[in-house]
């Protein structure tokens, strides 16, 4: 089995825990990332990124919305038309990103091009050790450190701090003690492409039905 150490271990490489590295490498903090799948990969979430999260992707990399404009991989949100059940409507305007500007504070990318520019941004990095296809089976704790070993059994972590970014449906933080799942919080979405349709508000709203 092979050992690693860094003081800080990150399981989840979503856009949580790959920026997290990356805040944590622009302090000269290296740091280990740890996923179970391999990119690129498909992840049935959302496909806005809106207020912080643009600042944030600004912070790391400022050409980072012309960069996806190039590839016409992102599209500005200026606001969102809302259908009732009973078939009335309304629009919301969303507020410029900051004041005084015309900036967009909402664009519409898809997930899977987001994860994988960030996935190239950390495999950049020197300070990041990421490591893809390691699901985390075990999680203890010893006298002055956490260690996490994968189910395979072929690699194990050693860090002073554990960053749990999987997502609420993860029962890792359970096992931290860190989180109680609770079903009755939890919401399911379903994200689908489309051919073809037609947006009566064009391309520049969301649509919510």
């Amino acid at each position: 089995m092979q050992l690693l150490k860094a003081p800080i271990c990150i399981i989840g490489a979503g856009p949580a825990g790959l920026s997290t590295s990356l805040f944590l490498a622009g302090m000269g903090i290296p740091s280990i990332v740890v996923d179970k799948g391999s990119f690129p990969r498909h992840k049935a979430c959302g496909d806005n990124i809106s207020g912080n999260t643009i600042r944030t992707l600004h912070h790391f990399f400022p050409d980072f919305v012309e960069t996806f404009r190039a590839s016409e991989c992102i599209s500005d949100l200026r606001g969102a038309l809302v259908y009732a059940p009973n078939q009335y409507k309304f629009e919301i305007d969303y507020l410029p990103l900051e004041k005084g500007t015309d900036l967009p504070s909402c664009y519409a990318i898809k997930r899977f091009d987001l994860d994988n520019y960030l996935v190239d941004k950390v495999e950049e990095e020197v300070l990041i050790d990421f490591r893809q296809n390691t699901l985390v089976d075990e999680v203890f704790q010893t006298k002055d450190s956490i260690r996490i070993r994968d189910k395979k059994q072929q690699l194990e972590v050693e860090a002073k701090l554990i960053i749990v970014a999987t997502g609420s449906n993860c029962k890792l933080p359970e096992k931290l003690g860190a989180y109680t799942h609770n079903p009755r919080h939890c919401a399911v979405g379903v994200r689908a492409y489309f051919d073809g349709v037609h947006c009566e508000s064009g391309l520049h709203r969301s649509e919510l039905y």
